[in-house]
């Protein structure tokens, strides 16, 4: 099925806006860099996260389709596998960072003699380590979005079952990998900002977050394409009810998490381990909490789990979902920002005109890639997928004929 005139009118429009605000945002930022460079790249990290958990997110939910199937993944499969072809440009935008080291990680300075954790640390923790890593794991993420990418684009021509066959096993081992490599990837860009400070539930807590964004972000982009004709009228309801399900058990399984990592510190009492949330909820961090329990869990909680009608409408359904995606914006403000005196200490006002821009920046390129890479698609809908043959016939005679 190829993408009609009205919905690549659609994409070109999102390319184009994008990119003028990405390369407008990136020019101000350079400005930053230069005026102010501890707090521009302290900003980078906080802006990055959110669209390299994205990418991650999207490879995830790619993976977790092939697996088990499901009539919600065969509406935002391309989609998603458009997101994950990003991971080459998520690595450039990596590189910045490695600029930044010392402005961002304890580990990258000097460590003072009698700093006896810090000493055992830098066996971990040190650039040249750091940066091997981080690249293996770029090289792991790139792998399995090839291959993924590669076997549906087959599929699509072929209606071989041994393709899906070997998605489906490739699937459940590139999730169990994935898991792994994205704790050790969030453990190095962000925990590690916190000297002294660890905890075993971090890499979950944030793959909670990229799943809930990766949802929130493909709902958007559903309803999006839908006004340039994008053909949902031939696509069953529930399916889009299942998004909105699966939206709500991970807003809940985020939730879960969050409260887990903070009721195990909280029962410990260990001092060492408690400043990471005493730093939190001092002055106006406090209403980074408030915000984070009312609007990014209870709120988006009760209009999921009651509005039936809600979930079988995507426009309604994009509504509830921008709202998520802004709140994931200050959970990570609230998660990264802190970890630096400088930010978490400031009486009136943490924000800084670097953490509205570099957001711009950076998403506005990924956003230009993105639009990109669905161009490039043949058909917005999986073809001679067997599941898809088998249960929703109408929707396979749509993504054949259009």
């Amino acid at each position: 099925m190829p993408i009609p005139a009205n919905v690549l009118a659609q994409l070109n429009k999102l390319q184009k806006i994008a990119l003028i605000i990405g390369v407008l945002a990136s020019l101000l930022a350079v400005v930053g860099w230069f005026v102010d460079p501890a707090r521009f790249f302290r900003s980078y990290l906080f802006a990055y996260m959110f669209w390299f958990g994205l990418t991650g997110g999207s490879l995830a939910m790619l993976m977790l389709h092939h697996m088990v199937g499901g009539g919600w993944g065969f509406i935002i499969r391309r989609l998603l596998e458009a997101a994950t072809k990003l991971f080459p440009l998520v690595f450039v935008l990596f590189l910045p960072l490695l600029r930044g080291l010392h402005y961002l990680y304890p580990w990258a300075q000097p460590i003072p003699a009698d700093d006896r954790v810090g000493q055992w640390q830098a066996i971990w923790s040190n650039p040249p380590f750091y940066i091997g890593r981080m690249i293996l794991f770029f090289a792991i993420w790139i792998g399995f979005s090839y291959v993924l990418n590669k076997w549906s684009l087959q599929q699509d021509k072929s209606d071989d079952p041994k393709i899906y066959d070997r998605m489906t096993r490739w699937g459940g081992f590139g999730f169990l990998v994935f898991g792994i490599t994205m704790t050790f990837a969030v453990i190095d860009l962000v925990m590690s900002t916190n000297h002294h400070w660890y905890s075993s539930m971090y890499g979950v807590v944030f793959m909670a977050g990229q799943a809930l964004s990766t949802l929130a972000f493909m709902l958007v982009m559903l309803a999006f394409l839908t006004k340039g004709g994008w053909p949902t009228d031939e696509v069953p309801t529930k399916f889009f009810r299942d998004l909105g399900n699966l939206t709500l058990a991970a807003t809940l399984f985020w939730a879960y998490v969050s409260f887990s990592q903070f009721l195990i510190i909280y029962t410990a009492n260990i001092a060492e381990f408690a400043t990471f949330y005493f730093f939190r909820i001092k002055g106006a961090w406090w209403w980074f909490v408030v915000a984070i329990m009312g609007l990014h869990f209870f709120l988006p909680f009760f209009v999921l789990l009651t509005g039936d009608n809600i979930k079988r409408s995507i426009p309604r359904l994009a509504k509830i979902a921008l709202f998520i995606l802004a709140m994931r914006f200050v959970d990570l403000y609230w998660n990264i920002m802190p970890a630096w005196p400088e930010v978490r200490l400031n009486s009136t006002s943490p924000f800084h005109w670097l953490d509205f821009v570099l957001p711009l920046a950076l998403g506005g390129l990924w956003l230009a890639g993105f639009a990109t890479m669905v161009k490039k698609t043949e058909s917005l809908l999986p073809i001679h997928d067997p599941r898809l043959e088998g249960n929703w016939p109408p929707l396979q005679e749509v993504a054949q004929h259009g």
